[in-house]
């Protein structure tokens, strides 16, 4: 079972000043579409309105597979996020369960639709309003 590093859990204002530092470094916050949402929940197991809005950031260029051309979102992330983590993990930090969380390790992800290895590593934020952060440096 997959559990938080507590050294990861910071206050309200560390979150939001991570979070604005972070999203700086990308094209800007992109919001995972309805139709994404929609599945993702059916992966985790859980109805759209548990997951609120979640968002990611690319560096510039990157938003898109180079492999198929589909504009990325956290569906991508969190599927392949499924690889090292339980369901229930994934909804309990989607959630807030453990609170504001900075990571500052972010992995490669694959693409939703091609199933290929995306080299960018995302910044990512979930959900609305958001408590968890990946953001490498």
């Amino acid at each position: 079972m997959t559990t938080i590093d507590t050294t990861k859990v910071v206050s309200k204002d560390q979150f939001d000043a991570a979070v604005a530092a972070a999203f700086q470094k990308t094209s800007g916050r992109i919001e995972t579409p309805a139709e994404d949402i929609q599945i993702l929940a059916k992966l985790l197991g859980v109805s759209p309105g548990t997951l609120g809005g979640t968002a990611v950031g690319f560096p510039k260029g990157e938003e898109a597979c180079r492999h198929c051309g589909r504009a990325f979102s956290f569906l991508d992330v969190a599927e392949t996020g499924l690889r090292a983590h339980s369901k229930e993990f994934l909804v309990d930090v989607m959630t807030g369960k453990y609170g504001y969380i900075v990571n500052p390790a972010s992995q490669p992800f694959n693409c939703h639709k091609c199933g290929k290895k995306c080299p960018v590593h995302p910044m990512y934020i979930c959900p609305d309003p958001p408590d968890y952060l990946c953001a490498p440096g």
